[in-house]
């Protein structure tokens, strides 16, 4: 009604908006998603390049335990680049031949609690030489893993993360067993978000529905 130029969803799932992106279509309007996913209506997703994501963490996970050793595995399907980290990271624990004696759907509304309360109930199931690490798909999560291995006085089992938030490159520069966070590059999503808008409005359409923009993995070194 507004006759905008564009419309952006910073993030969401464009599956809510289906009536919305509907009407936006209809009305010649291009939509752009900020790490929103992809659907019918959404001229382009810029977001980060999450399978790159869900491996990096995997494979430094992979580095620290060595091949043949066990994870768990906490992830949230719902929300799309969450769900392609973890599968992402399944694929590379195949293919290094680590089980996955855990795989469990994290609580967004809870992100911190119910990832502490969960690994310390898998930390009494498998007691230490039986779960190698655990890994998180986003770092609000990751803490609070972290947290039940501190509790638990279970430093043996290795933890990584995703998002590079502050309280996870403290903690993962402090060398102890939260190894890794792999940093999303939210300024540079911003940028190319902007870049593909403007040149959208000139008549140049993305030349795909999904732009990636690379991540940064942080180690104890870097972070």
């Amino acid at each position: 009604a507004q006759e905008v130029d564009a419309i952006v969803l910073g993030m969401g799932d464009p599956k809510e908006f289906g009536a919305g992106l509907a009407a936006s279509k209809a009305a010649g309007i291009p939509v752009f998603g900020l790490d929103a996913g992809a659907a019918d209506g959404v001229t382009a997703n810029i977001t980060s390049d999450n399978d790159f994501l869900g491996q990096a963490s995997a494979d430094a996970m992979i580095a620290a335990i060595g091949e043949g050793g066990t994870v768990a595995i906490i992830h949230f399907d719902p929300l799309e680049p969450v769900r392609l980290r973890a599968a992402a990271a399944r694929v590379a624990f195949e293919a290094a031949g680590i089980t996955v004696v855990e795989d469990t759907q994290g609580d967004p509304a809870d992100s911190t609690g119910f990832a502490k309360k969960t690994v310390l109930d898998w930390l009494n199931k498998y007691p230490a030489g039986e779960l190698d690490g655990v890994w998180v798909a986003w770092d609000a999560s990751a803490l609070g893993a972290y947290q039940a291995t501190q509790e638990a006085g279970r430093t043996e089992v290795i933890v990584t993360g995703v998002d590079g938030q502050d309280f996870a490159r403290a903690e993962v520069a402090k060398g102890g067993n939260w190894i890794v966070t792999v940093r999303q590059d939210w300024q540079g999503i911003a940028a190319k978000a902007l870049e593909t808008i403007e040149a959208a409005l000139g008549g140049t359409a993305p030349a795909s529905q999904i732009i990636t923009v690379p991540g940064e993995v942080l180690t104890k070194d870097n972070a």
